[in-house]
């Protein structure tokens, strides 16, 4: 195996890519009571559950508000509130 130096431009790339999905850009650019949905990517447990909402609500409360979100036939919701 050859060990190969990079850059710090590549190293922040390939960061970036992987933090700043869609729906991260999304949520950040939400404004006050509104919302946004989008397809949902997260797992499902049998119950019903979606880890989607452990993901969400600290992201929203890392930005300085907070949001109330559900996960409906594989469409996820985001309602954004002042």
């Amino acid at each position: 195996m050859d060990i190969e130096p990079i850059t710090q431009e590549e190293f922040e790339a390939l960061y970036v890519s992987r933090a700043r999905s869609y729906d991260h850009s999304a949520l950040s650019a939400l404004q006050p009571m509104t919302g946004i949905k989008f397809p949902c990517r997260w797992k499902h447990r049998a119950m019903g559950g979606c880890s989607g909402h452990a993901n969400i609500h600290p992201r929203a409360r890392r930005m300085g508000f907070r949001v109330n979100c559900t996960c409906r036939d594989g469409t996820f919701y985001v309602f954004r509130y002042e």
